[in-house]
């Protein structure tokens, strides 16, 4: 059948899922060139090889949507959503089914064998590079399973294994974002009452954003060949190596922020500092350590500096502008616009496009802090009346947080080595 022909049986599967289209690909299985639908659920990472499906299963894809947010079918006729789940026994779940009273409406959900849709697919798909975190829409799986079923389907040992179940819900119309939302909520409700049970993976939709440009390999121009080290706070070590392992860029942002919070908590001001020795050198302290302890709990009592200030000083006490300026430099596209997130919050340009060094040296560094200060908050705090706009764990927003953190890690490490927060070491 030509590809013409294929756009033809499959024109209402196309009009139904926009995303997806009908072409040639070049399939290792059949040595050639062969029709296929091409980014099915809108995912490129998959393709379904149209010619290893029949008469019966092209009729049957032309009434359903392969929503982008799922690893699931929804079926038109039966006002259905099928998830496509595993093709291993699951007994915990076996013939589990509820009914689920959500906003005036009743859906009948279950654990129940899959449809000959999810078959179909699973025959016809072909990986296309490697997996992303759909993981193929689950299909992989369940073509192994239709491999070892042809092979060894009557015996025991196979049967004792392999029971393929789908996860429906029955009676639900057919909008995708009406259905994330159910879906949302019965995640909450199932996992609520079994802490074990098999969840909606729910997925987000892929952004495509400029990339940004590799970081300077040396901080300076080369590796030193002599390293004078010193002993660091452990506390500080162990933050450092939790971001840099960090998995997502929003845990990364904030264990680099609490590197700020940590040296700011211990950070005195050289006043203080003058006025502290001035005690401790004065004649009579050995004397009268009593009187002397009460005079320097009198002037650290008088430190009413605030946590934002404190951070703000001790950055920039303590650490070189220039060398944050390096990391933000090829980055000051992102630093000079502004910036919305999911959730509301919306950042302010930090910086203007007539912003060099010594300006950056001059007011630039504590506009950084006080950005980085206000991202943190809205990254930790919940919707409340004093923070009314959030920075919600998006994929979207971990683009976007993502300039960000090069510098704050450069801010981190240089407190690092720079705030010393034992005093006595």
């Amino acid at each position: 059948m030509t590809l013409t022909e294929y756009r033809k049986k499959l024109e209402t599967f196309l009009k139904n899922n926009p995303w997806s289209k009908i072409n040639k690909l070049k399939d290792d299985e059949e040595a050639s060139s062969v029709p296929a639908i091409m980014e099915p659920w809108g995912d490129d990472s998959i393709a379904i090889v149209l010619p290893r499906l029949d008469e019966a299963a092209l009729k049957r894809l032309n009434g359903v949507i392969l929503m982008p947010s799922f690893s699931a079918i929804y079926h038109r006729r039966r006002k259905s959503l099928e998830f496509i789940f595993t093709p291993y026994r699951q007994s915990e779940v076996d013939g589990r089914k509820f009914t689920f009273s959500f906003e005036g409406v009743e859906y009948s959900c279950l654990f129940d064998k899959p449809s000959e849709t999810v078959l179909d697919l699973a025959l016809a798909n072909e990986p296309q590079g490697p997996s992303t975190p759909t993981d193929y829409r689950n299909l992989r799986q369940f073509r192994r399973f239709l491999s070892l079923r042809d092979k060894h389907g009557t015996e025991d040992d196979f049967k004792r294994h392999f029971k393929p179940v789908s996860f429906w819900i029955v009676g639900c119309a057919e909008c995708e974002q009406d259905l994330i939302r159910l879906a949302q909520h019965l995640n909450f409700y199932m996992l609520y009452f079994d802490c074990k049970t098999p969840s909606i993976q729910i997925h987000e939709s892929r952004i495509e954003s400029e990339k940004l440009p590799e970081r300077e390999r040396y901080l300076w121009d080369a590796f030193p060949e002599d390293i004078k080290a010193k002993t660091l706070d452990p506390y500080l070590l162990a933050q450092m190596a939790s971001a840099r392992e960090a998995g997502d860029v929003y845990r990364r942002f904030l264990y680099y922020y609490q590197i700020l919070e940590y040296a700011g908590f211990y950070y005195i001001s050289d006043k203080l500092v003058r006025r502290v020795e001035s005690i401790l050198k004065s004649p009579e302290t050995p004397s009268f350590p009593r009187g002397a302890w009460q005079r320097i709990q009198d002037v650290l009592t008088e430190d009413k500096m605030q946590d934002g200030a404190k951070i703000s000083a001790v950055v920039t006490d303590c650490v070189d502008a220039a060398i944050v300026w390096k990391e933000i430099e090829p980055l000051r596209k992102c630093f000079e616009q502004e910036i919305k997130f999911d959730g509301g919050y919306c950042v302010k340009p930090c910086f203007s496009a007539s912003l060099d060094l010594e300006g950056f040296k001059a007011s630039g560094l504590e506009k950084l802090i006080s950005t980085l200060r206000n991202l943190r908050n809205a990254l930790v705090h919940a919707r409340e009346q004093r923070m009314a706009n959030v920075i919600s764990p998006t994929r979207q927003n971990h683009q976007k947080l993502l300039p960000f953190t090069r510098p704050l890690a450069v801010i981190a490490q240089s407190l690092v080595i720079s705030v010393d927060t034992d005093p006595m070491r």
